[in-house]
């Protein structure tokens, strides 16, 4: 189902290891080809993301240093981007990663914009900094 719904998301201005905002959402993602598995794909949701990084949620296990090609939905688009496992915790709903997002091979339109929206605050540049705005997304 494709259809356009408001989304709230929260962007805060990245701490002292973060070049990059995150954006806190919920961002379908499609992780191709998981390391170790059969050629299958296997579906997770973006928590946050950035041009540089993403906290990923996913059903399985995957290992720190892993290296993920993975498709991001956002906006009724879709992105493609490359990125290596960092850090990993579990719990009893499932398992969550951080990545490095090394490569975007395609940047969709919307999350382009999302990107080059990002909150600059030189003078306080480790501040925590809030901007909630409203995006659209697809279901």
């Amino acid at each position: 189902m494709n259809e356009s719904i408001s989304q709230r998301e929260t962007a805060y201005h990245p701490s002292e290891r973060r070049r990059f905002q995150r954006f806190e959402g919920d961002y379908e993602v499609i992780l191709l080809d998981p390391p170790g598995k059969s050629s299958e794909s296997i579906r997770g949701k973006a928590l946050n993301i950035s041009k540089e990084g993403m906290k990923l949620f996913m059903p399985t296990d995957i290992a720190v240093g892993d290296q993920l090609n993975l498709v991001v939905y956002y906006g009724g688009y879709d992105s493609i981007c490359l990125g290596n496992v960092i850090w990993k915790q579990e719990s009893t709903e499932g398992k969550t990663y951080g990545l490095h997002i090394k490569h975007w091979s395609y940047l969709d339109p919307p999350l382009e914009q999302l990107f080059s929206s990002e909150v600059k605050d030189k003078e306080h540049p480790h501040t925590a900094f809030f901007q909630t705005v409203d995006l659209p997304f697809a279901a």
